[in-house]
């Protein structure tokens, strides 16, 4: 199987997955999906599908959290997925605070 198979195959199984969400009204794992099924359009070269993708998951994760807490750390994290997709994918999301790159391996797991 070539590499933009293995895209395609992960993106249809996102599609299938928002599907189910969408007829059964489940969402604890819809941001999940929307988000790799963002990473497989950009992948793809699909980068403005991509984009938009993922700055939905990343509303719909924000709308579930209760306390400032929650939503500080999930702006933080949020942010260092931002900065990894525009690093590794090309794309150019923005970045809505400024990142402590003291943090980052705290978020980013990269190869060495």
């Amino acid at each position: 199987m070539e590499r933009n198979d293995d895209w395609e195959y992960g993106g249809k199984v996102c599609d299938d997955g928002i599907e189910y969400c969408r007829i059964h009204g489940r969402s604890v794992c819809l941001h999940h999906l929307l988000f790799n099924k963002g990473c497989s359009l950009a992948s793809l070269g699909q980068k403005e599908d991509a984009k938009e993708k993922i700055s939905i998951a990343f509303a719909l994760r924000k709308a579930f959290l209760k306390t400032k807490e929650e939503k500080t750390e999930e702006e933080k994290r949020q942010a260092w997925l931002a900065y990894a997709c525009n690093k590794n994918l090309g794309l150019d999301l923005p970045i809505s605070i400024e990142l402590d790159m003291k943090e980052k391996d705290k978020y980013i797991w990269e190869k060495k």
